[in-house]
């Protein structure tokens, strides 16, 4: 009798001793190692070798379709670690997801916890905001682990986790989810920002620019002008595009999710909508009458003391030189002519327009020169610039002229690495997690 108790003693140490405990990152067997196609890693044996397989397949599928990448870790242990900081060290040490791009998802299953974790990188933080990661845990996989089916649940939570990322509709997670409430605030939020900022900025911006005396010529005022509208509005579509992509991805999803009807047109497009009608295109026609007026304000005459007010566009094209007209029929630059009322002298006001594609010529001084023709003579290098001769030709004089211009040095391209086709061994792409993502434990 003894003796058999020594021996249930010594085999109860004995497995003790062979369950790994991985309490470190750096332990985790990386799938990639082996093979560039996988995306498990299941050390303990928790899930079946079928499971693995199709898993591996399907992430696989994911991988090449959408650049994102899903890897799965189920372990028994991770010894005294808490599941959210592991995850985070974790999907950061093998580098989830594309460089640059962040698009990885970590799927950390430990057993002794009872515990499975979502680590969400940068990229996908919007297609899968915590509270949807914790709606997948709670409604499609915990309760499979109960009944310590695991292999279900794993399956059932990476194919609704692969859905999402592929924006296939998923209406089960739709049930908690306040649609008017959501829309109407979305739409709140964005017209205030598209309209009321890019407004106020705009609006002090006018009193400053007035103020300045650096600002003397209503040429001078319309530029400055101009160039803050293009950075207010720069800076509104800039901050707010992703969020108002979310809705729009949202607004898709519900659309495949459920039955179309009016109510639901009413519910989800108009409130959408209203942001750009309610502030985006009125702050856009004030913006354009402020600079008209500010262009066509009067101005003081130099020689009488008089004022000057500026003509009409056909009045306006008689007063120009042909070169002039040439000019702004290419819209490469625009004329104002101003005319005083009392000694009827007439001032031409130049007005720079935007363009990339006229340059000045240096023969008859018209920009109307363009590029004909160039060749590389000495390429670049990523250490040293290289010299292209540019080949130039005036619409206006014909004059043709050839001048040699620098070739930015190469830049180093920071691109992911790529899944391998074979089974080679390889690598994660790079990704990075910024923390975001959610943990249930059953």
């Amino acid at each position: 009798m003894k003796k058999r108790i020594l021996y249930i003693l010594l085999f109860c140490c004995w497995t003790n001793a062979m369950a790994v405990a991985y309490d470190n990152v750096t332990l985790v067997p990386n799938p990639k190692t082996a093979d560039a196609t996988a995306f498990v890693s299941n050390p303990d044996g928790i899930l079946s070798s079928e499971t693995v397989s199709l898993l591996d397949a399907q992430l696989y599928e994911l991988a090449n379709q959408t650049t994102a990448e899903v890897a799965l870790v189920a372990v028994n242990s991770i010894g005294a670690n808490e599941i959210e900081d592991f995850a985070n060290s974790l999907f950061n040490h093998w580098g989830i997801g594309k460089a640059g791009k962040d698009n990885g998802v970590l799927i950390l299953f430990v057993l002794d916890q009872r515990a499975v974790r979502f680590e969400v990188g940068y990229g996908l933080e919007g297609a899968l905001p915590d509270a949807i990661c914790k709606r997948i845990q709670t409604q499609v996989m915990i309760p499979e682990f109960k009944n310590e089916n695991y292999d279900a649940g794993i399956l059932a939570g990476v194919n609704m986790v692969i859905k999402i990322v592929k924006e296939e509709p998923v209406p089960e997670l739709m049930s908690d989810f306040n649609l008017w409430n959501y829309c109407i605030g979305a739409s709140v939020l964005l017209l205030v920002l598209f309209g009321l900022f890019p407004f106020l900025w705009l609006r002090r911006r006018v009193k400053k620019i007035s103020q300045n005396n650096k600002y003397e010529t209503n040429t001078s005022r319309y530029t400055a002008f101009k160039s803050n509208q293009n950075m207010a509005f720069g800076c509104s579509v800039f901050l707010l595009f992703p969020l108002f992509f979310f809705v729009l991805i949202a607004m898709i999803f519900v659309f495949i999710s459920v039955d179309f009807s009016w109510k639901i047109f009413t519910v989800v497009l108009l409130p959408m909508l209203l942001p750009l009608f309610g502030g985006v295109i009125p702050v856009n026609i004030w913006a354009k009458r402020t600079i008209k007026k500010m262009r066509q304000a009067p101005i003081p005459c130099e020689a009488c003391g008089g004022v000057m007010h500026i003509l009409s566009e056909m009045e306006n094209n008689h007063n120009l030189s042909d070169s002039q007209q040439f000019e702004k029929q290419l819209k490469s630059m625009d004329y104002d002519v101003f005319r005083c009322g009392f000694c009827q002298k007439e001032k031409v006001s130049k007005v720079e327009l935007p363009s990339n594609k006229y340059s000045v010529c240096s023969k008859c001084g018209t920009k109307s020169s363009v590029k004909k023709r160039q060749k590389t003579i000495q390429s670049p290098t990523y250490s040293s610039t290289g010299i292209k001769e540019v080949n130039y030709s005036c619409l206006f004089c014909q004059h043709e002229e050839t001048k040699q211009e620098i070739i930015p040095r190469l830049q180093h391209s920071s691109s992911g690495g790529s899944s391998s086709g074979g089974r080679s061994g390889g690598s994660f792409g790079g990704g990075r997690s910024g923390g975001g993502g959610s943990t249930s434990r059953w």
